[in-house]
């Protein structure tokens, strides 16, 4: 794992919660996401996120199930930096 890379985002660094990205939480509502996790979700994909990581494990799950409708990839953190260091391992 590159840690040599840009800092990652820090307090100063937020994603507005414009109408859009609250219009696009109550579709994931509709999809079964709990209300918060929808617009987390939904915060993600607005910053064309390449991943939003999460312990939520019926978030996780949900995810998983509806990744091709969804703009962003959902992981566990643990299982996304054991394939960040399999990668560089390479």
């Amino acid at each position: 794992m590159n840690l040599e890379g840009p800092a990652p985002p820090g307090p100063e660094d937020t994603q507005p919660l414009t109408v859009e990205v609250y219009c696009r939480a109550e579709i994931l509502e509709g999809l079964g996401f709990k209300a918060a996790d929808a617009v987390h979700i939904a915060a993600a994909e607005s910053a064309a996120a390449d991943v939003l990581l999460t312990c939520d494990d019926r978030m996780l799950s949900r995810a998983r199930r509806l990744k091709r409708q969804l703009g962003v990839r959902v992981e566990n953190p643990v299982d996304w930096i054991r394939e960040q260091k399999d990668e560089d391992d390479s």
